[in-house]
């Protein structure tokens, strides 16, 4: 049985292994995928360190996450700079939904394993309701697959249920007397003297 770490650190192994750039892909290719592989890399270890903190009962409290700023390749030309030589344009992930399926078909079947994994686990979505980081984490990863996160088979997925009580002890009873033989069947003398052992179920 794996943990919801592992299950996790495995659906996304299994995009890793799909996006991997390979030899002979043209440079920006190669550059988009290795930057695509890092961020599902720190996504995987980001949640793992989440899991951990909750189970702990360390987690942070949610941030407002600052307004994002494209800083400047080292070398960038500045102020009284020549511009002769521009940096290249920094690497953004697509923002449209299913962007990640249209870009690798083999994608699929990692969104499989995590549309199941939101819709039939109910510890993680006990883990999402006590740290609202874990949603924001995967929600654009979702996105990028085409699942909906509230709803991924079009229904709301399982939820967190109390645990159940302990089952209380059988109730117990005096022991039920020993079996009558019919009338008129035979009788073995010893069996008449020392009826035999009748054990309760309790």
């Amino acid at each position: 049985m794996y943990t919801l770490t592992e299950a996790f650190a495995y659906i996304v192994q299994c995009l890793k292994d799909t996006i991997a750039p390979r030899r002979g892909m043209a440079r920006n290719r190669m550059d988009f995928l290795s930057f695509l592989w890092l961020h599902l890399h720190t996504l995987n270890n980001r949640f793992a360190a989440l899991y951990a903190s909750w189970k702990n009962g360390t987690l942070p409290r949610p941030r407002t996450p600052p307004t994002p700023r494209i800083l400047a390749a080292p070398g960038a030309p500045g102020p009284g700079r020549s511009r002769a030589a521009r940096p290249a344009p920094p690497i953004r992930l697509p923002r449209g939904r299913l962007w990640l399926l249209k870009d690798t078909q083999a994608a699929a079947v990692a969104g499989s394993l995590l549309r199941h994994l939101i819709a039939t686990n109910p510890e993680l979505q006990e883990f999402m309701q006590a740290a609202p980081q874990v949603r924001s984490l995967l929600a654009p990863l979702c996105h990028a697959l085409g699942i909906d996160i509230d709803r991924p088979y079009g229904v709301p997925p399982v939820k967190p249920t109390a645990k159940a009580d302990a089952a209380p002890e059988p109730a117990t009873g005096p022991a039920s007397d020993p079996p009558v033989p019919a009338q008129g069947a035979p009788q073995d003398a010893g069996m008449a003297q020392n009826p035999p052992l009748v054990f309760s179920s309790a």
